[in-house]
Protein backbone atom coordinates (compact mmCIF):
# COMPACT_ATOMS: atom_id res chain seq x y z
CA UNK A 1 0.00 0.00 0.00
CA UNK A 2 2.87 2.53 0.69
CA UNK A 3 4.11 1.72 -2.81
CA UNK A 4 0.75 2.88 -4.23
CA UNK A 5 1.10 5.87 -2.09
CA UNK A 6 4.52 7.12 -3.92
CA UNK A 7 3.47 6.35 -7.47
CA UNK A 8 0.50 8.41 -7.11
CA UNK A 9 2.64 11.18 -5.75
CA UNK A 10 5.15 10.47 -8.69
CA UNK A 11 2.20 11.07 -10.84
CA UNK A 12 0.99 14.12 -9.53
CA UNK A 13 4.56 15.66 -9.46
CA UNK A 14 5.08 14.68 -12.89
CA UNK A 15 1.97 16.04 -13.95
CA UNK A 16 2.47 19.50 -12.48
CA UNK A 17 6.07 19.43 -13.74
CA UNK A 18 4.38 18.92 -17.06
CA UNK A 19 1.63 21.46 -16.82
CA UNK A 20 3.73 23.93 -15.40
CA UNK A 21 6.74 23.68 -18.85
CA UNK A 22 3.58 23.50 -21.20
CA UNK A 23 2.11 26.87 -19.47
CA UNK A 24 6.05 28.46 -19.37
CA UNK A 25 6.44 28.04 -23.17
CA UNK A 26 3.20 30.44 -23.31
CA UNK A 27 6.00 32.94 -24.12
CA UNK A 28 8.81 31.41 -25.49
CA UNK A 29 10.38 32.81 -28.60
CA UNK A 30 11.29 30.32 -31.52
CA UNK A 31 14.99 30.31 -30.58
CA UNK A 32 13.89 28.96 -27.05
CA UNK A 33 14.02 25.51 -25.89
CA UNK A 34 10.01 25.43 -24.94
CA UNK A 35 9.02 26.93 -28.23
CA UNK A 36 8.77 23.14 -29.26
CA UNK A 37 6.23 23.13 -26.31
CA UNK A 38 4.37 25.84 -27.40
CA UNK A 39 3.50 25.04 -30.49
CA UNK A 40 3.06 21.51 -30.22
CA UNK A 41 1.30 21.08 -27.35
CA UNK A 42 -0.34 24.33 -25.60
CA UNK A 43 -1.32 25.65 -29.21
CA UNK A 44 -2.84 22.51 -30.40
CA UNK A 45 -4.43 21.83 -26.75
CA UNK A 46 -5.62 25.67 -26.89
CA UNK A 47 -6.97 25.19 -30.51
CA UNK A 48 -9.25 21.83 -29.22
CA UNK A 49 -10.76 24.11 -27.08
CA UNK A 50 -12.43 26.65 -29.52
CA UNK A 51 -16.22 25.95 -30.28
CA UNK A 52 -17.27 26.22 -33.75
CA UNK A 53 -15.65 26.88 -37.24
CA UNK A 54 -15.48 30.79 -36.63
CA UNK A 55 -13.17 30.66 -33.64
CA UNK A 56 -11.20 27.79 -34.81
CA UNK A 57 -10.40 29.28 -38.24
CA UNK A 58 -9.65 32.52 -36.51
CA UNK A 59 -7.56 31.41 -33.86
CA UNK A 60 -5.36 29.59 -36.69
CA UNK A 61 -5.21 32.50 -38.64
CA UNK A 62 -3.83 34.16 -35.63
CA UNK A 63 -1.64 31.51 -35.28
CA UNK A 64 -0.23 31.79 -38.87
CA UNK A 65 0.36 35.72 -38.04
CA UNK A 66 2.29 35.27 -34.68
CA UNK A 67 4.70 33.14 -36.67
CA UNK A 68 5.24 35.02 -39.52
CA UNK A 69 5.96 37.89 -36.75
CA UNK A 70 8.23 34.69 -35.41
CA UNK A 71 10.16 34.61 -38.80
CA UNK A 72 10.62 38.42 -38.12
CA UNK A 73 11.97 38.00 -34.79
CA UNK A 74 14.40 35.60 -36.01
CA UNK A 75 15.59 37.49 -38.73
CA UNK A 76 15.85 40.61 -36.95
CA UNK A 77 18.22 38.63 -34.47
CA UNK A 78 20.11 37.58 -37.16
CA UNK A 79 19.35 34.09 -35.68
CA UNK A 80 16.87 32.92 -39.62
CA UNK A 81 18.71 29.85 -39.72
CA UNK A 82 17.43 26.69 -42.02
CA UNK A 83 16.71 25.06 -38.98
CA UNK A 84 14.94 27.33 -37.02
CA UNK A 85 13.38 28.93 -40.31
CA UNK A 86 11.87 25.64 -41.78
CA UNK A 87 10.30 24.95 -38.31
CA UNK A 88 8.82 27.97 -37.97
CA UNK A 89 7.94 27.77 -41.92
CA UNK A 90 6.33 24.48 -41.28
CA UNK A 91 4.52 25.70 -38.78
CA UNK A 92 2.67 28.58 -40.77
CA UNK A 93 2.26 26.65 -43.40
CA UNK A 94 0.13 23.91 -41.44
CA UNK A 95 -2.01 26.98 -39.76
CA UNK A 96 -2.93 28.28 -43.25
CA UNK A 97 -4.09 25.22 -44.42
CA UNK A 98 -6.09 24.42 -41.41
CA UNK A 99 -7.43 28.32 -41.82
CA UNK A 100 -8.02 27.34 -45.42
CA UNK A 101 -9.88 24.45 -44.39
CA UNK A 102 -11.55 26.12 -41.88
CA UNK A 103 -12.76 28.88 -44.85
CA UNK A 104 -14.09 26.42 -47.15
CA UNK A 105 -16.20 24.88 -44.27
CA UNK A 106 -17.43 28.56 -43.11
CA UNK A 107 -18.37 29.24 -46.37
CA UNK A 108 -20.17 26.60 -47.32
CA UNK A 109 -22.76 26.82 -44.41
CA UNK A 110 -26.16 28.58 -44.74
CA UNK A 111 -26.35 31.58 -43.20
CA UNK A 112 -23.89 35.08 -42.79
CA UNK A 113 -21.09 33.06 -42.64
CA UNK A 114 -20.23 34.17 -46.15
CA UNK A 115 -18.62 37.14 -44.07
CA UNK A 116 -16.67 35.65 -41.63
CA UNK A 117 -15.31 33.77 -44.56
CA UNK A 118 -14.66 36.61 -46.87
CA UNK A 119 -12.97 38.54 -43.87
CA UNK A 120 -10.64 35.30 -43.04
CA UNK A 121 -9.88 34.92 -46.85
CA UNK A 122 -8.66 38.93 -47.30
CA UNK A 123 -6.69 38.10 -43.44
CA UNK A 124 -5.23 35.22 -45.14
CA UNK A 125 -4.13 37.00 -47.93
Amino acid sequence: MKNIKYYLIAIVVLVLVFIGVVFGSKSASPDSVLYSVKTGVLEKITYLTKSGDVQKTDYALGLAEKRLGDLIYLKNKNQLTTTLGSKVRDNFNQQTIVAQEGIMKIGTKEGNNSKDALEFTERLM
